[in-house]
């Protein structure tokens, strides 16, 4: 919340009782399926305008078509169902004009459970899956050849790009110039 004074953060959950756990344990409001549609509309009302309101805890089920400009910040609880469902949910941040910061993050459990995969994973969720706990390789390559047959990792994106924790870790890394001196002395002796 330091990152600005009216900036908004959703937090992600994949059930109604983790939306109502988070939303107790931070004090915020929580939106699912079990709601009215007038109490629905009146938290989401309240988090658009209310300068105390600036978190909420939701299902799915404000993954898609919710644009609020003042959302720069969107966290997932455990994993995110699959690529769709994670890019429409992250999509939620960054919608103001201009192009601001978006940041999306993905909180994962201790202990990682592998889940059932389906035979035909139209939406990704084996994808999503192994980007996440794969800690050596751009979290963007795999989600986005899924979705759009192409991809670039962070560091080769025009403009000013966030880069991924992968990336951002591996371009603080230095060169193993030992390693590099031995592999040129091996090429120029054979």
């Amino acid at each position: 919340m330091s990152y600005s004074t009216d900036n908004r953060v959703i937090i992600f959950c994949l059930t109604v009782r983790e939306a109502e756990q988070y939303s107790t344990m931070f004090n915020i409001p929580a939106c699912h399926s079990r709601l009215e549609l007038s109490e629905l509309k009146s938290i989401i009302d309240r988090f658009r305008s209310h300068p105390d309101t600036r978190a909420l805890a939701t299902t799915s089920i404000l993954g898609v078509g919710l644009n609020i400009p003042s959302v720069t910040h969107t966290i997932h609880v455990n994993f995110p169902r699959d690529v769709l469902a994670y890019t429409q949910e992250a999509g939620r941040a960054g919608r103001a004009l201009g192009n601001p910061p978006a940041f999306s993050t993905v909180i994962l459990p201790p202990k990682i459970p592998i889940p059932d995969f389906p035979d035909n994973d139209f939406f990704g969720k084996y994808i999503l899956y192994t980007s996440l706990i794969d800690n050596t390789k751009c979290r963007r390559l795999a989600m986005q050849t899924f979705l759009d047959g192409v991809s670039e990792p962070c560091t080769m994106l025009p403009g000013y790009t966030h880069l991924c924790d992968v990336c951002e870790k591996q371009s603080h890394d230095l060169p193993q110039r030992e390693y590099l001196r031995s592999e040129i002395l091996h090429y120029n002796l054979t």
